[in-house]
């Protein structure tokens, strides 16, 4: 039987960490966890999991689209890592 009760804003926040942290895994690529994983960093681009933010080093705004995804995409792009996006979707 499925748990269809919504996430918790914690749930939440742990899913979009974990599915960056697990497709960096998956294309080898160094991702860093700062302030307990608050704040993922890969190369120059950055990751708040609680709102979603996408920042770049040096920009003086936040990207446009939020979220695990969107970050993932910019990075792959960037990066060249094309690797499927297999994230878990929890509902």
């Amino acid at each position: 039987m499925s748990d269809s009760r919504p996430l918790s804003r914690q749930e939440r926040i742990n899913n979009e960490r974990d599915q960056v942290l697990s497709w960096a895994a998956q294309v080898a690529l160094r991702c860093d966890r700062l302030n307990d994983g608050h704040h993922l960093k890969i190369g120059s681009l950055n990751f708040y999991p609680s709102g979603g933010k996408i920042t770049r080093d040096g920009a003086k705004s936040a990207e446009p689209d939020k979220g695990a995804e969107a970050f993932i995409k910019l990075v792959a792009a960037e990066r060249g890592k094309l690797a499927p996006l297999k994230l878990k979707i929890v509902s």
